[in-house]
């Protein structure tokens, strides 16, 4: 069963990225059109901007963060971007921004927000292949850790950081897998995992299969963190142990969702690839009844705010749809 849900116009022009936090009903956006390429705070209920927007910032989403995080002031909203060989923090609440220099030949090929010791932090990673994580304080900019992970034989991938919960981040990584066939034969094929690890020892602690370079979602549940990603037939609900909780069928493996909990509720929506004007979206306690929310351009990134509003990134504009539960 499926139930149409109509998307409400929040702004106009073409819109790259999107990214909500899970305490407050904030969202920031990356907006390519009209030029110069912008990054924008906004209160989703009012749906109204915050405060003034930050002038020549990255389109592409792998190279900017946003959430809110603690500090020595209590939580705080954030966010981080590369800007060329710099890496730049604005502290939304205050309007401060610090700048940290990596001392690295070449810009991260990912930018992320997690939890080190407590505070804030900010993840860079350096690669493009065996790549360098470093980690450093969001509110001083001093390094608190730095750590080698192999990513894999591709260069051209994006490579998204996922903040899962705490000290604890995904990343897309990719591998060659031998087969072996009942003639003899052998094929090569390549193979790719999301790799969970924990920024504050420098380990990997557990890693998922993927099917391709597809970005996964992350909520808080009431028994710790659950993963939220595409997989075979649609997407798959999971505990970090690798628990499953619920699956959804799509009619297409989707690139990316997106997920929230409501009210103890999770809301979870997802792309179609052969449809790239709609977006899916499920109450995951009734896997069975889906909405349908389409959009008259391209989704370029999709996310829930607290209150089970539904963003999407569009060429089009900026878009919000409600998902009842």
């Amino acid at each position: 069963m499926s139930e149409t849900v109509t998307a409400n116009l929040l702004a106009p022009g073409v819109f790259d990225g999107v990214a909500t936090t899970r305490e407050e009903p904030l969202a920031f956006t990356s907006q390519r059109a009209p030029f110069p390429i912008t990054g924008r705070t906004w209160h989703v209920p009012s749906g109204s901007p915050v405060g003034p927007p930050i002038l020549s910032f990255p389109a592409d989403r792998s190279s900017w963060a946003f959430d809110v995080l603690p500090g020595p002031g209590g939580d705080a909203p954030l966010v981080a971007w590369a800007d060329r060989q710099c890496l730049r923090v604005r502290h939304l609440g205050t309007g401060t921004e610090i700048t940290i220099d990596p001392k690295r030949p070449k810009p991260p090929v990912s930018v992320g927000l997690a939890v080190h010791c407590g505070t804030a932090a900010v993840v860079a990673v350096f690669g493009p292949v065996d790549a360098e994580v470093v980690v450093w304080d969001a509110f001083t900019g001093d390094q608190r850790a730095v750590f080698r992970v192999w990513l894999g034989h591709w260069a051209g991938l994006d490579r998204w950081i996922l903040h899962l919960t705490g000290p604890l981040i995904g990343l897309t990584c990719d591998t060659e897998q031998i087969d072996e066939w009942d003639d003899g034969t052998v094929d090569v094929v390549d193979a790719y995992y999301l790799a969970v690890w924990d920024i504050e020892r420098g380990e990997e602690i557990t890693s998922f299969p993927s099917p391709g370079c597809r970005r996964a979602a992350a909520v808080d549940g009431p028994d710790g963190a659950l993963l939220i990603r595409p997989e075979y037939p649609g997407v798959l609900v999971c505990r970090l142990d690798g628990r499953r909780v619920t699956a959804l069928q799509t009619p297409d493996l989707p690139e990316q969702v997106a997920a929230a909990t409501v009210a103890g509720r999770l809301l979870v929506a997802a792309d179609v690839p052969n449809d790239p004007c709609l977006l899916l979206a499920w109450d995951a306690a009734h896997p069975a009844s889906c909405h349908r929310i389409a959009f008259p351009g391209m989704v370029n990134d999709l996310a829930f705010t607290t209150d089970g509003t539904l963003l999407a990134a569009t060429d089009e504009g900026l878009y919000t749809a409600v998902v009842r539960t």
